[in-house]
């Protein structure tokens, strides 16, 4: 930092300590900005700061004090918030001084500035403020003043905010520009109001530089307002009973109908709201612009208050007005300019179709429920009017789906006007409140040709010239047609009436006579007619049809007939018939072919296609690839996002609050609005599409052919809902220790179902394997909710997440979503891969055309191929390969059949049908929005409820077998000698130790092979380890507390790994280990016959030493080695030589054998190993050691010094004794 002209530092920079800091010179704040720092820091403290401080001095002559002010400009103060003044005294310790700086503006735009309403609103968050302009003066001369006019082409808006408590606005537009404006008619109760108006502003006067006017227009301002017209003492009245009913805790908006409809005549009252604004910028049409080119209309986004939104669709060009002559004015309408021809959209007839399905989980509005809905449906200034449901309770659909408006629509769909429908409550006293609003602002997506709807009277003439029975049109039940249907299986024709249908040439039957009746009321046929039809049935796989679309009967003559009722009717008992010669004959191959193959255990159930889909096993792609056996699909996320929310029937719509009920703070956040605001869902779907002239005044004679008529019926049908509950994944852990306890919850309508009992402990990854079963009747019980829950022993049981299902969509769907489609038609009984539908493929895929619209499907044989032509497009048979495909027969009737239902279902797969799968649908809470607690998989099956439904699956989880396992150690050989005895000899004192993989706990040893000089072991010993064995995954099961202060028990499945360890037993300190091994009980590597050929080459070389299990083999003799990898590198430390055998309980009850060579000493019995007599305890047998190590090497050298040492002590009792003796002999004599 330089010194200035005149002064120079005197001191270097330095700390500034003499405040209120820490010894380094920091003060900390929460927030730098704020201020409010202190000396000592905090956790929560953000921000620190340090202040360096350097002196400075003038040069040559001392400092200056002028009477009249400072020279530099500054003013002095002791504090900053009291007063200043130019003279500086001793006592001041501020100082500031004021830099100005002139302001032009480079654009002729007046200056705002927004100041301040009250200063004391200064410690505000959001302070009052308000805008003020300067007084700014320019003059401009004659020749810089230009007369300009604006034409503003204001054609529609949409998307208004409704301020009228209907939920629409009277709104009308005013063009402001410069010291000009101009009004739009008033449009009554609309939100996409039509004005067709062009507002012309003539002699605006405009200064300026022609170039700068054109560069920068003035700006356009279009203001929205809602006009509300009352008389005073109505107002008064309305606002008067208003205050009554919030004193009496009513709703504000419920006033008689007789005042809300005088309240909008005419009157002297006006009020005027504000609905938003828009800045535009025109135009600029000089005087030598082009006039020719036509200016195009253009969106605006209203904005300026809150509460506001929508768009405006307007033009706005700006003339100068001179000697060239303008163009001419629009055209003059009802006194009014409309938009002119080259400006204003291309209009053409368009039939607007929707289909009104029902209305779905409406909330309470005003306290009260919503109980007899109806709709107003709004697009182009038309409405149309819907009948009221009579009780959402009961039946939440509409009695009449089909609806259509035939309105003036533009062609370009930039320009489209958004359909509005609107939700209304009949209640008491002829009160009609707005419950909810939906805006479909952009409807591209549904727009069609009519070409589809040429293509359905197409094909209904087409129906009508190649059949020769009767059939009833399918819009209008009382014209005839003709059709020729296909029967929908030829077997169970036959051996239900005796008669073999007709074949061609190539063995195919050909299409039977059907006949096709649409029912469209209730009470159509009499009870008793109609029992009679339904006890001349055919087969039950043909009579009904679950999905509520038809019925197939016959009449009196014998002629199948399809009945397309609208409620379900089927309630005959399903037919036990026996099995045929041909699943006989299939039976007995598979079980020939499971006696054969050991690999059949694996694929013996549900649960092996759905771990194939998961990938763990890699042997079982390989069989299910070899075998050709029918998969299932695993997807990653929620079915519907596959599939596009299986709106292709129609699609759930949000109904949003009306406007008014929306206060200003919630529309600030718009990030989640329409979440937050969402009361409920509109069913249905939409159809947009040209009409000619023609065709329009047809409608209004008689009742037009929609495109929204193959649909079935909308009465409420009962259904039975199989919720298969298959496995959980990533759980988000509850408990302490991180793990969670979890149980099943789920809700269909009134039934709530809790598996509490049978929870799973301590798992984060639980298979449940449940399947739950129940009766729902749609509409009313479209929502099913599972929930998963962490179960406590103390306290409540927390929720982890949950996910809900819309099953009416997918129950209604032709992609038959409820209930998924197998790889293969397999009619096998007892098999995991049976066809589980209860309609054949042939009849789903008449189902499926009958929904979109097509000619039902027609096979055909050419040149030994069949063929299925549906909607033009031909198929034919994929070849397959498998052991058990029902195709391979030479039962030509039984054969033709199963060829045309897997055709069927290789098209079924190919247009998009729901496959068999298992979907993965994600769990949240509410608890932590947004946030994934774990996912869940899991399918669902819906059939409609009658004797007709299939059986379930089994999809209980494997029960595991018990298991013997029993390992006898013979011998060791070659293990490394760790220690040395008293001689200096290498030995080590071997034994070895077994336990299962997780049961270390729970592992055996042999007894001591003491002192090993040549690392052999003798040992002869039986260890057994019962174990709980899942065959088919290949898994134990252990069940034991995961922790000590655990009650329950947790289960959890582990790797067959049987552990082999030899040790060298020490007394004193740690047991040494010499080596170990580790081998997976299902992939064993082959031992070898004697210890020279053992290597550590069978772990390594898999070619030469493949791989068995021991479940297969029941028993395996021979020699492993065991190794030492604990300096990165494998050595080999010893050979074990042992036998292993798996046996199950039964097996082991019938042959037992105890434990080393304890009694059962059998199968086979075991003798006391033969070892060498240095193999002992030293501290147990003190002579033997003494025998074996001293007196073997050193008997000699012990008996001599015996013998030295007692003639030693005979010389030294001699020597001792003799004087006393001499001495004796002496006296005595």
């Amino acid at each position: 930092m330089p010194c200035k002209d005149g002064w120079q530092w005197s001191t270097d920079w330095a700390l500034d300590i003499n405040r209120a800091v820490d010894s380094q010179g920091y003060e900390y704040a929460d927030e730098p900005n704020f201020g409010n720092y202190g000396p000592i820091e905090r956790n929560y403290h953000l921000a620190r700061r340090r202040l360096w401080a350097r002196v400075r001095e003038r040069i040559g002559e001392a400092r200056r004090k002028d009477v009249d002010g400072d020279p530099e400009g500054w003013e002095y103060s002791k504090l900053f918030t009291t007063k200043f003044h130019t003279k500086e005294a001793t006592f001041d310790m501020v100082r500031r001084r004021r830099w100005n700086r002139k302001l032009l503006s480079n654009i002729p735009v007046p200056v705002v500035f927004s100041v301040l309403k009250d200063p004391d609103d200064k410690k505000k968050e959001n302070p009052e403020m308000f805008s003020i302009a300067p007084r700014v003066m320019t003059e401009y001369g004659s020749k810089n003043v230009r007369n300009y006019q604006l034409r503003a082409y204001l054609y529609q808006a949409r998307g208004l905010l409704g301020a009228d408590p209907t939920g629409y606005s009277d709104p009308y537009a005013r063009v402001v520009f410069g010291n000009r404006s101009g009004c739009t008619r008033t449009v009554n109760q609309t939100c996409s109001p039509m004005w067709d108006t062009s507002l012309v502003l003539d002699n605006i006067e405009i200064c300026g530089d022609k170039d700068e006017i054109a560069a920068n227009p003035p700006h356009v301002v279009v203001e929205m307002f809602d006009e509300d017209v009352l008389n005073q003492a109505m107002h008064d009245t309305m606002n008067f009973m208003k205050r009554e009913n919030k004193s009496k805790g009513l709703p504000t908006e419920m006033l008689p109908e007789e005042l809300l409809q005088s309240s909008n005549k005419p009157s002297s009252f006006v009020n005027h709201d504000k609905l938003g604004r828009v800045v535009c910028t025109p135009r600029i049409m000089n005087q030598n612009s082009p006039f020719d080119e036509a200016t195009k209309l253009q969106w605006y986004s209203i904005k300026g208050v809150k509460k506001c939104k929508g768009e405006l669709l307007a033009a706005f060009e700006l003339y100068e007005i001179g000697e060239r002559e303008l163009p001419g004015l629009p055209i003059i309408e009802n006194h009014r300019y409309k938009v002119p021809v080259g400006i204003r959209p291309e209009l053409t007839i368009t039939r607007v179709e929707i289909l009104t399905w029902g209305l779905r989980q409406l909330e309470d509005y005003k306290m009260q429920a919503v109980d007899s809905p109806h709709l107003e449906i709004e697009v182009g200034g038309e409405t149309l009017s819907l009948d009221k449901i009579k009780s959402i309770k009961k039946h939440s659909n509409f009695s009449n789906p089909h609806n259509y408006i035939d309105v003036m629509l533009p062609t370009n769909e930039l320009y489209l006007p958004p359909i509005n429908i609107r939700v209304l409550d009949n209640r008491n006293f002829g009160y009609t409140p707005l419950v909810g609003v939906c805006t479909i602002k952009e409807y591209g997506q549904y727009r069609t040709s009519l070409q589809a709807l040429q293509d359905l009277n197409e094909h209904i003439q087409t129906l009508q010239r190649n059949a020769g029975k009767h059939v009833i049109n399918l819009d209008d039940p009382t014209t005839e047609s003709t059709t020729n249907l296909e029967e929908l299986s030829d077997t169970e024709k036959s051996d239900s009436r005796g008669v073999t249908p007709e074949q061609d040439e190539n063995g195919v039957a050909d299409p039977g006579d059907l006949v096709m009746v649409v029912v469209e009321e209730p009470g159509a046929m009499s009870p008793k007619k109609k029992k009679k039809k339904f006890a001349k049935s055919v087969s039950t796989d043909n009579l009904i049809d679950n999905d509520g679309l038809g019925q197939i009967t016959e009449q009196d003559n014998g002629i199948p007939m399809v009945v397309i009722h609208p409620k379900t009717a089927g309630n005959a008992k399903e037919l036990k018939k026996a099995p045929t010669r041909m699943e006989l004959k299939l039976q007995k191959q598979e079980d020939a072919l499971k006696a054969s193959n050991p690999d059949d255990i694996l694929v013996s159930d549900w649960w092996s296609k759905y771990y194939e889909a998961v990938g763990i096993d890699p042997k079982l792609k390989k069989i299910f690839a070899q075998r050709n056996l029918p998969k299932i699909t695993l997807y990653d996320k929620e079915l519907e996002e596959h599939f596009h929310h299986f709106n292709d029937l129609m699609e759930s719509i949000p109904i949003l609050k009306p406007d008014n009920d929306i206060s200003d703070d919630d529309s600030s956040d718009e990030e989640d609005q329409d979440v937050r605001h969402r009361v409920g869902f509109f069913k249905g779907s939409i159809k947009v599409y040209e009409i000619p002239q023609q065709m329009f005044e047809e409608s209004k004679e008689e009742q037009p052919k929609l495109l929204f008529s193959n649909l079935p019926t909308n009465n409420s049908a009962d259904v039975l809902v199989r919720v298969y509950i298959v496995a959980a994944v990533g759980l988000t852990p509850l408990d302490f220790g991180g793990s969670v306890d979890p149980y099943l919850v789920l809700k269909c309508g009134k039934t709530t179902i809790r598996d509490k009992s049978n929870y799973i402990t301590k798992d984060v990854n639980p298979v449940f394997g449940r399947m739950f079963q129940v009766r729902a009747k749609l509409p009313r019980d479209s929502k099913l909710s599972v929930k998963v829950f962490d179960h406590d022993l103390i306290g409540a049981n927390d929720l982890i997440g949950s996910t809900t299902v819309d099953i009416e969509d997918r129950f209604l769907s032709w992609r038959r979503a409820s209930c998924g489609l197998s790889q293969q038609y397999i009619k096998t009984r007892g098999s995991k891969d049976r066809w589980r539908d209860n309609l054949k493929p042939v009849d789903v895929l008449k189902r499926m055309c009958l929904l979109k619209g097509w000619v039902k499907p027609f096979f055909k044989r050419e040149s030994g191929i069949l063929k299925v032509i549906i909607n033009g497009e031909t198929y034919s048979k994929k070849k397959r390969s498998g052991p058990l495909q029902l195709t391979e027969t030479t039962d030509q009737e039984v054969n033709t059949v199963s060829d045309r239902n897997q055709l069927a279902l290789e098209v079924l797969h190919e247009l998009g049908a729901v496959p068999e799968h298992v979907e993965t649908r994600t769990l949240y809470n509410e608890d932590c929005p947004g946030i994934p607690q774990g996912k869940l998989h899991m399918w669902i099956d819906i059939f409609a409820y009658n004797d007709n439904v299939p059986p379930p699956i089994v999809i209980a989880p494997r029960i595991p077998q018990g298991y013997v396992l029993r390992c006898i150690i013979y011998n060791t050989e070659d293990v490394i000698l760790d220690e040395t005895n008293v001689l200096g000899e290498s030995m080590s004192d071997i034994y070895v130790k077994c336990f299962l993989e997780g049961e270390k706990k729970e592992k055996q040893e042999t007894d001591v092979h003491y002192r090993s000089l040549t690392g052999e072991g003798n040992f002869n010993w039986r260890m057994v380890f019962p174990m709980d064995f899942i065959l088919q995954e290949h898994k134990m099961v252990q069940k034991k507390k995961g922790k000590f202060w655990h009650i329950e028990k947790s289960v959890k499945k582990v790797d067959p790994i049987f552990h082999v360890e030899v040790y060298d037993k020490d007394v004193l300190s740690r047991d040494d280990l010499l080596g170990w091994t580790e081998m997976d009980l299902t992939r064993l590597p082959a031992p070898t016959k004697t210890a020279q050929e053992c290597t550590l080459e069978i772990y390594e070389n898999e070619a030469l030493h493949p791989r068995m299990s021991l479940f297969e083999k029941k028993k395996i003799h021979g020699f492993w080695p065991v190794f030492d990898d604990s300096m990165g590198i494998r050595e080999l430390t010893g050979k074990v030589e042992m036998e292993l055998e798996i046996l199950t309980e039964e097996e082991a009850a019938e042959r037992p054998a105890g434990k080393a060579r304890e009694e059962p000493n059998t199968n086979p019995s075991l003798e006391e190993p033969s070892r060498p007599e240095t193999s002992f305890n030293w501290f147990t047998n003190p002579w033997k050691v003494f025998k074996i190590l001293v007196w073997r090497r050193y008997r000699w050298h012990i008996l001599i010094s015996l013998i030295v040492i007692l003639l030693i002590m005979f010389v030294i009792l001699m020597l001792y004794s003799a004087p006393g003796a001499i001495n004796d002999a002496i006296w005595t004599k």
